[in-house]
């Protein structure tokens, strides 16, 4: 096999790959891989109809509704159960408060009994019968009732307090005996249980919080008590103030994301002229750390304590003078990789500058996102709340049986095809109308005639290739399922780890766990091997996404299947493995550069403007800080995203365009024009007075 059958067929003009007059026409395209197309269709008919299923068996309600001392929910259950006990139904009943249990605090508390008939609950008598203090069980001392409105009653009688928009409270109708004691009860209408569950406690008000009903209790001293003075002060102040300080200071919020967006185009911009400064300055900072850090521990290594630590930290010093040698050596042997790296970070900077418009492209994909996200927390709610008859009876909140984990395992691989599926045609989109700027004509002005790259490249990756973008994205969803099964695993078989003899039965299929679990060697290597297998697939992923990109493009340029392209892509890197290299790790750096640029300077100016404006009306200006850090970090990240899908793409392009024109290159940007072959060849390799000079676009 010779090597250029091994390293892939370079791109010829006039071969089936050419794309001389620019990335290959709509016209001569094929729709490609129609059979991963249709069965993406497919998948979403099989996921419609399973969201049709849970909608018509599942509940949401059950999810966040309130479950009473029977087991029951509130506004959803009718009281019937396998056990033939007789339950009050509760379907009418949709609000759920905490209302005292009289028999158990007259068997355990005689002395809160007189207090309670007239409606007070009297913390400071919470002493048992021989006068100790106890430690005292709420959840015993008061049960959760299901009722149509919030008990609320004045401190001086029975008479109703509670504002009108509110509720409306019920008439005290029903008595309770107990002890020669006469409790008021709630009516029937309110409260469908058995008296003793239904005594209120007077309260002038209370919380609604969605359908739970939180009193405004009184301490000993009849002082009323808010919900947060029932709780730590550390969590309820700090958690107020943290919300009350955003709600205050949400218009710098809006104004952080603005600067972040000028900030981010001010950063192309600044690297269209001064990627190279900004690489170089980075490189040598890179060096400085090691040098400077390896000579403070020589110098400094005497200062420890202990010879052993003294000798430890000399040979650190060592180790960073020993890696920074070879990181400049490196450096040397890869000069001109990294001179290129450079011209194509500044030739994506270019296209970026030249057509704005692809800066929308991330906002679309992540409303798109948000889109598929809302869809699948939708239905993976009525999948949950679809529970089964023997789990109504057993009071469940939500289903895991054997159906219901296989349902949602087909829903959650539903979410990695869709999310890797949108990735794909983003990139796919943004690989395609960098090419038709790249390709596109060179004018006597020595400007290019851009016309609309971004639509035509939307349209041919709609019209002819969402099948490749179904295949690869297929391909990831798979890798990533594989990857989150083993993490569950791992999950489970850590939730075993005190009794490691059933790891093999928990987490196995089959029933194959269940006779490797009688071996005690077997559970301990599959615990290893499961933590094992997941870095290895997350590790494959990585190989996957890579890959799956680069096809893209390729797709995107030359209008291949997956296969295919995967192939050409493939090979290209083989071909151009330290250009790929160098580009690929020179990208990644200077775009985590522009986000640390963007949320920092975001975060800097909402910080001043805060301080400012707020400085005596919130509590402290960090919280909202972070919040500008992130936000200045998410449209920063959509901004990088766009450059740095442009760097690989010109890369591309631009060792297509030599390969295609025999090292000339007819349609090289000026950062590129002095690295190609021939151009090179005539004023050596670091150019000379022969060297053809490069056209200014």
């Amino acid at each position: 096999m010779n090597k250029e059958r091994d390293l892939g067929k370079k791109v010829d003009k006039g071969g089936e790959d050419d794309i001389s007059a620019g990335p290959f026409p709509y016209e001569k395209r094929k729709c490609t891989d129609i059979l991963c197309f249709l069965l993406f269709v497919a998948h979403w008919a099989a996921a419609i109809a399973i969201a049709i299923s849970a909608f018509t068996l599942g509940n949401p309600k059950r999810l966040v509704v309130g479950q009473d001392f029977n087991n029951q929910f509130c506004s959803i259950d009718t009281g019937s159960n396998t056990t033939g006990t007789i339950i009050p139904s509760v379907e009418n009943f949709g609000k759920l408060a905490y209302l005292p249990d009289v028999g158990y605090i007259n068997e355990h508390f005689k002395d809160m009994m007189d207090d309670l008939s007239k409606g007070v609950f009297n913390t400071s008598k919470l002493l048992d019968n021989s006068g100790a203090a106890v430690q005292v069980d709420f959840t015993q001392m008061f049960k959760p009732v299901c009722v149509k409105t919030c008990p609320c009653y004045d401190k001086t009688g029975w008479s109703y307090t509670c504002s009108a928009e509110k509720t409306t409270s019920s008439e005290l109708t029903r008595k309770y005996e107990s002890n020669g004691l006469t409790f008021p009860a709630l009516s029937l209408d309110n409260c469908p249980y058995e008296e003793r569950y239904c005594v209120p406690i007077k309260t002038p008000d209370f919380t609604l919080l969605d359908t739970y009903c939180f009193p405004r209790l009184s301490d000993g001293d009849g002082n009323e008590l808010k919900m947060e003075d029932l709780l730590p002060g550390s969590v309820t102040g700090t958690w107020e103030q943290w919300v009350g300080d955003l709600v205050i200071t949400w218009p710098m919020i809006i104004l952080s994301m603005g600067v972040a967006l000028v900030v981010g185009i001010i950063f192309l911009v600044i690297l269209r002229f001064a990627a190279g400064f900004l690489v170089w300055v980075s490189i040598i900072t890179a060096l400085a750390a090691f040098y400077v850090g390896g000579g403070a521990a020589y110098l400094y290594n005497d200062q420890f304590e202990g010879k052993t630590n003294q000798d430890a930290i000399l040979v650190f010093g060592y180790a960073l003078w020993a890696i920074g040698a070879i990181f400049t050596l490196m450096v040397f042997c890869l000069r001109n990789q990294i001179r290129l790296g450079v011209a194509i970070v500044k030739t994506a900077a270019q296209f970026t500058y030249s057509v704005p418009s692809v800066l929308w492209m991330p906002v679309i994909n992540w409303l798109a996102a948000l889109i598929l996200y809302f869809w699948w927390v939708l239905v993976a709610v009525y999948i949950m709340s679809s529970v089964s008859e023997e789990e109504v009876a057993a009071g469940k909140r939500y289903s895991w049986n054997r159906n219901t984990q296989y349902t949602f395992a087909y829903h959650f691989f539903h979410l990695l095809w869709n999310n890797a599926f949108f990735i794909a045609m983003n990139q796919m989109i943004l690989a395609g109308a960098v090419a038709a700027w790249y390709f596109s004509p060179i004018e006597a002005d020595g400007k290019r005639n851009v016309g609309s790259p971004l639509c035509k490249s939307f349209r041919i990756a709609v019209m002819k290739h969402m099948g490749t973008a179904a295949f690869g994205s297929l391909i990831l969803a798979i890798v990533q399922f594989v990857k989150w099964w083993l993490r569950y695993l791992q999950y489970q078989a850590q939730q075993v780890k005190d009794n490691q003899e059933k790891a093999c039965e928990k987490c196995s299929p089959c029933g194959i766990g269940k006779v490797c679990a009688k071996l005690n060697i077997a559970n301990k290597t599959f615990v290893c091997l499961i933590g094992c297998l997941g870095y290895l697939v997350a590790c494959f992923e990585k190989c996957v996404e890579f890959l799956n990109k680069n096809a893209y493009i390729q797709t995107a340029i030359t209008g291949k299947s997956f296969c295919a392209a995967a192939w050409a892509a493939f090979t290209l890197i083989l071909r151009n493995l330290a250009r790929f290299g160098v580009a690929a790790t020179m990208g990644k750096a200077i775009k985590f550069l522009g986000l640390v640029a963007i949320a920092g300077i975001a975060a800097l100016v909402g910080f001043l403007c805060t301080n400012a404006a707020y400085k005596d009306k919130i509590s402290s200006p960090w919280i909202p800080t972070i919040v500008f850090i992130l936000v200045g970090w998410l449209v920063g990240s959509l901004i990088m995203d766009v450059y740095g899908m442009a760097v690989d793409t010109t890369l591309c392009c631009f060792l297509a365009d030599v390969e295609m024109h025999g090292g000339e290159g007819q349609f090289t940007p000026a950062p590129l024009k002095e690295f190609l072959p021939k151009v090179r060849s005539k004023g050596g390799c670091c150019g000379g007075k022969n060297s053809q000079p490069a056209t200014k676009e």
